[in-house]
């Protein structure tokens, strides 16, 4: 299906909602002046593009909201209301939420409290209202209570590209009919942790940024959110919506170079515009206007520069391109969605912006820059650029409906398998992991498991290409390595496979550390070489970039199920034929600050639920991955095929509730169809309302195992349930049922041994 644009809402420092927001692009306002939401006298740049427009949203006591939710809500709505969107329609719209610093602005504090070991001080209230909004997933949750968007939500992590990942993965539900409208929006909080880690890796303006001049010094960061309503051209006109442009293509790819610097050739840059132009059924001479990505550093603007050169070839120097960042800064995971809406309302108003602060274009950016005020042009295409941390590459195509008649049609989603899996766990790697959990039963823990336990890795990696991994990635490389060479993965094959992982938190033991730093020395000394870690993207660059794979990549968060959240989002990669195979799974480290706050919560869950075994649970921490492969790739490079994805179910949770027994057999259901009867269920814990599901559900297991008492307790051990329900299809077992639940989502994936 065609996919088109419907409603926008917009939350900027030059405006709230699409007509401010519009009338001040054009006018080439700037928004960057200094920073009023907390001090910034220790700091080297002090200026930002901050949201100055009161916002007010009531999320009530029971759901405190961070900044980044208040964005995100007040942009959904409005997109939502512009769109008219039918009240049935919004019961079953997906969301897609892309970002990066959730609720670190309110917790930044907290959070150095805590790594300065005064846990016993902080009030019951006070970590409640932590658990509850510093998850980057929460904000996709209030979103859905607050914001419409009631279908299944996904929440992406890529740095700067996730806004604009937001809006692919909502297109690609819409294009492949699996959800009958959607909602894509990025959103993100200026905080003092990524103004003193941009500062400290010395690429941010203490003046207003100038992308492509040849004085440019930096960039400046900002704060937004940017909201798109899609649907199937189709339903859109039917309903006489309002059209403002086509969704025609996209692409994404890693550059598996380095976790903050870009490949300067731009060969990475180039290869997702020319991927996105394929994707459309467009050429470069049908191009019209660029929005680029546009940083104002040195680094960023000729690399993009070179790519575009490379790209439109002759013509580079006849399409008009310009940077909204001078405007409204570097707004991180809301920055794909905000200049996608810019590319949008040049398409429709056949006008495209200045970039502000360019005066004089490098002679190494040589393209036609608009300077000054906004140009008159028609623009039946254009496409839209993000580049992030990692070499996470994004490029969006869009244009008026029907530009791109020459497209070819959406392709049936192909069938996926299971050709490799890989694990590095507190049981070890993904052979011995499984043959402990196999081994389990909810009374017994195979391989006693210590409080202070964690995951160690190096002598399964190369020294010097791991140096600059933290733990949380060397975990996820060894795994995704372990994965690639199970499958019998070439390094040519390598290089055009995705990664997707799933994580929670990541390192917010070193988030802590960092921002205690910041609060007692002064953000002049924050540590330029951890801040890139501290992003939830960063084990998914790493990954990339240890196992050289140039594939669509990216993170994905799902609270207590991001393991299965990531083998959602990865499948659909797979089965839409955007790649041939990408490794998915999920990876957490135990973090001493979330131990502090978490445990006595989740010992107080389990309790309830499981009756006489209520001991606190052990955390456990590792990574486990999977090699998901088209069927018809696997065959031809005659791979040894380990199981088959037969079914899989999504439930969302009712706004403002937690999953239900019903939400979950309802999930279950939709996975195993008709079956009555399967071998083996891996749960999400030893947790009663799994055994209420399959009896909701009428579904007799035989045998029901979890990974806890083999691995620990942590949100992402659905990735390890995935691989041991894999090898016990792959060892003889007809089939295995993987159950995953969150407070928003329940998850149910239902595999089959190879026919």
């Amino acid at each position: 299906m065609r996919v088109v644009v419907t409603g926008i809402g917009v939350v900027s420092a030059i405006g709230t909602g699409r007509a401010a927001f519009e009338q001040a692009l054009f006018a080439g306002v700037r928004g960057i002046r200094r920073v009023s939401l907390f001090d910034v006298d220790d700091q080297r740049g002090q200026l930002a593009a901050e949201v100055v427009d009161p916002l007010v949203v009531d999320g009530g006591d029971e759901h405190p909201l961070s900044r980044t939710d208040v964005m995100g809500v007040v942009a959904a709505r409005e997109a939502v209301g512009d769109a008219a969107l039918p009240e049935e329609t919004l019961a079953h719209c997906a969301l897609a939420v892309g970002g990066t610093v959730g609720g670190m602005l309110e917790n930044e504090e907290y959070l150095a409290r805590l790594h300065a070991a005064e846990r016993g001080s902080i009030p019951p209230d006070e970590i409640r209202s932590w658990l509850l909004r510093h998850p980057l997933s929460s904000t996709a949750n209030a979103i859905a209570r607050l914001g419409g968007a009631l279908g299944p939500r996904t929440t992406v992590c890529s740095a700067c590209s996730s806004g604009a990942n937001a809006i692919v993965i909502a297109a690609r539900a819409v294009a492949e009919g699996r959800a009958g409208s959607a909602l894509a929006v990025g959103t993100d909080a200026l905080c003092r942790l990524t103004l003193s880690g941009f500062n400290a890796l010395g690429v941010v303006d203490v003046e207003p940024c100038r992308p492509f001049d040849v004085g440019r010094r930096g960039l400046n960061l900002g704060e937004g959110a940017g909201a798109l309503v899609l649907e199937p051209l189709e339903a859109a006109q039917k309903r006489g919506a309002r059209i403002y442009a086509e969704v025609l293509g996209w692409s994404i790819g890693s550059e598996a170079h380095h976790i903050t610097n870009p490949l300067e050739t731009g060969e990475g840059a180039a290869s997702v515009l020319r991927g996105a132009l394929a994707h459309a059924g467009a050429e470069a001479s049908h191009v019209a206007y660029v929005n680029a990505h546009g940083t104002g550093t040195p680094l960023n603007d000729a690399m993009e520069a070179r790519a575009l050169r490379d790209v439109l070839g002759t013509r580079v120097t006849q399409v008009p391109v310009s940077s909204s960042k001078g405007q409204i800064g570097h707004t991180l995971g809301a920055a794909g969605a905000l200049e996608a809406i810019a590319t949008i309302l040049a398409i429709a108003t056949s006008r495209v912006p200045p970039t502000a602060g360019l005066e004089t274009p490098d002679p190494a950016c040589a393209l036609d820059h608009v300077i000054g005020s906004a140009r008159s042009v028609e623009v039946p295409l254009a496409i839209s650029s993000s580049f992030g941390f990692g070499g996470a590459n994004t490029a969006l195509v869009l244009g008026r409906v029907g530009v791109a008649s020459g497209r070819a049609s959406i392709p049936a989603r192909r069938a996926v398998v299971v050709t490799g899996v890989g694990a590095a766990t507190l049981a070890g790697d993904a052979g011995s992991t499984v043959a402990q959990m196999l081994a389990s039963s909810p009374d017994t823990q195979v391989a006693a498991i210590a409080h202070d336990a964690r995951v160690e890795v190096k002598a399964r990696l190369d020294p010097a290409r791991a140096r600059r991994l933290d733990r949380l990635s060397r975990m996820g490389a060894a795994a995704v390595v372990e994965a690639f060479d199970a499958a019998g993965v070439s390094a040519d094959e390598r290089a055009s496979s995705g990664v997707v992982l799933g994580t929670h938190l990541a390192t917010l033991d070193d988030s802590a550390a960092f921002m205690h730093r910041v609060f007692t020395k002064g953000a002049r000394l924050a540590s330029p070489a951890d801040f890139p870690n501290l992003v939830l993207s960063s084990p998914t660059g790493h990954a990339t970039i240890y196992a050289a794979a140039r594939g669509p990549s990216f993170t994905v968060s799902g609270m207590t199920s991001s393991g299965e959240a990531a083998w959602l989002a990865g499948m659909d990669v797979v089965a839409s034929g955007e790649c041939a195979r990408a490794v998915v799974g999920g990876v957490g480290c135990r973090n001493l600050v979330v131990d502090a706050a978490l445990d006595p919560m989740v010992a107080g869950w389990l309790a309830g639920d499981r009756g006489a075994r209520a001991e606190p649970p052990v955390r456990g921490e590792g990574a486990a991955v999977l090699v998901l492969e088209a069927s018809s790739e696997a065959k031809r490079r005659n791979a040894n095929i380990l199981a088959s994805v037969a079914g899989t179910g999504v439930v969302a949770a009712r706004p403002g509730r937690v999953v239900s027994v019903d939400d979950v057999a309802r999930a279950l259901r939709a996975a195993v169809g008709d079956a009555t009867e399967v071998p083996l269920v891996v749960a999400p814990s030893l947790m009663a309302f799994t055994t209420d599901a399959l009896d909701a559900a009428k579904i007799r297991a035989h045998r029901v195992i979890a990974g806890e008492p083999t691995c620990g307790w942590y949100e992402e051990l659905g990735a390890v349930h995935l691989v041991a329900a894999v090898r016990a299809v792959a060892g003889g077992l007809d089939g295995a049922l993987v159950v995953g639940a969150s407070p928003g989502m329940a998850i149910a994936v239902w595999l089959r041994s190879s026919v």
